[in-house]
């Protein structure tokens, strides 16, 4: 996946960060053309002085260029529909604009330099403003491919492809209420270590997705690991916006099966290092100067940590725990936490220290639902406070504001036994 960004502000972290994202277009950075002339008056954002020389084709392609990075920015548009878009309006600028006169012979051919999205790739690389990411050789394996009737295993690359610092200013400043991870001490321990410094903490979440049928007979073939990385300190309605949650490694499954760790996170380790040890420029109205990055958490599901820092895979084995050094027969059991089963980092050295619980896949997916279902049970069947289809009446009328993402109606499966609800993690999350 690409990403875009304007090279002043973020042009390290652009080839780290490649979730799709363009921004405007410096007017600054595009090239002067041949074709001149002289005007009084233009728009707010192509204004000059007077006398000024200006280019109508260099406005032209500056308006044109900021129509097609609003595309691009938009991650609910595939890129084919945006080649059709291209099209489309190059088509009504070719054929609709023919009988005007010759001084639109720009309009015309307005669309020269994007006409597919090679050239507008490059045309956003000349004004340094899109960082290619980088393909990683991290070995090969054999395909089998079928060449005039024969079967033929030939060899394939393995690859992997002002509001925020005022909210971490406040957060920083509010010692009565912990709100957010830079508060804790855990975050405070590590930026000590770079006084002085303005450091923003990533979290990191690693998972594998089946691209394809999970219960089909191909399953696993098309299985692809993902790390995803977030801004922790960014203010609350930011936080789940998908532009602000970046795809940083993406490679096929059964290549870390082969090729191991090392190999695969290798390329995402420097990156990390290099945004905490060298950081980036920024020059904004309300930061200039160098910010840095630091990894605060790496999070996923149960299998996701184990595999990325390399604990057992298998949860029937005797010690499956990543958190207690305790026997799978006793894990079944146990009920209250015993503190000298807990795993150190003495013994694990940094293992531990940065591995933290999942929300979604630990509470919202997994004992809550159980809980709640107790909960409500115990209500319903026992107390008779209620019955379920008062609370889903209840529920139905609710006015939960501008969230759009209500919950279902609650089905208690079984009621009169041990119970769980038939919730989602962003269900139980509301």
């Amino acid at each position: 996946m690409n990403r875009f960004a304007d090279k002043e502000e973020t042009s390290n972290i652009a080839a780290f960060l490649c979730f799709p994202f363009i921004i405007g277009i410096n007017s600054t950075r595009i090239k002067k053309s041949k074709i001149l002339c002289y005007c009084n008056d233009f728009s707010s954002e192509s204004q000059v002085t007077e006398n000024k020389i200006i280019d109508p084709a260099e406005i032209l392609n500056k308006s044109i260029a900021n129509f097609i990075a609003s595309l691009y920015a938009n991650p609910i548009i595939p890129r084919n529909v945006i080649q059709i878009v291209i099209d489309g309006v190059g088509q009504i600028f070719s054929e609709g604009l023919k009988t005007v006169t010759l001084c639109f012979i720009d309009i015309e051919n307005a669309f020269i330099c994007f006409k597919t999205e090679h050239k507008r790739f490059r045309y956003f690389a000349d004004l340094e403003s899109y960082i290619e990411p980088k393909e990683i050789i991290i070995g090969q394996r054999l395909n089998k491919s079928l060449n005039k009737g024969l079967s033929v295993l030939e060899p394939t690359n393995c690859t992997e492809d002002s509001e925020t610092l005022k909210y971490l200013a406040s957060l920083m400043n509010n010692k009565s209420v912990l709100g957010n991870f830079v508060q804790r001490t855990f975050w405070q321990s590590r930026i000590q270590k770079l006084e002085g410094k303005t450091v923003l903490p990533l979290f990191m979440y690693f998972d594998d997705f089946e691209n394809g049928n999970v219960l089909g007979s191909h399953s696993g073939v098309h299985k692809l690991g993902a790390v995803y990385v977030s801004v922790q300190c960014i203010p609350l309605h930011r936080t789940s916006v998908l532009s602000n949650i970046f795809l940083a490694l993406l490679f096929h499954s059964s290549d870390r099966v082969e090729f191991g760790n090392n190999v695969i996170f290798n390329p995402l380790i420097n990156k990390l290092n290099f945004l905490q040890e060298t950081g980036i420029q920024i020059d904004t109205s309300v930061f200039k100067g160098t910010l840095y990055f630091g990894l605060g958490l790496i999070i996923g599901d149960n299998l996701g940590i184990h595999s990325i820092i390399g604990f057992t895979e298998s949860f029937s084995s005797n010690y499956s725990c990543r958190i207690r050094t305790i026997n799978k027969n006793d894990l079944k059991f146990q009920c209250y936490e015993d503190e000298s089963l807990l795993r150190s980092i003495d013994q694990y050295y940094m293992h531990l220290e940065v591995i933290g619980v999942d929300l979604m896949h630990d509470i919202l997916e997994g004992y809550a639902k159980y809980i709640m279902g107790f909960i409500l049970s115990y209500y319903i069947n026992d107390l008779k406070l209620f019955s379920l289809q008062v609370l889903n009446d209840r529920l139905f009328a609710f006015d939960f504001g501008p969230e759009k993402n209500k919950p279902c109606e609650i089905n208690l499966i079984p009621i009169d036994e041990p119970v769980w609800i038939l919730y989602t993690g962003a269900d139980l999350e509301i």
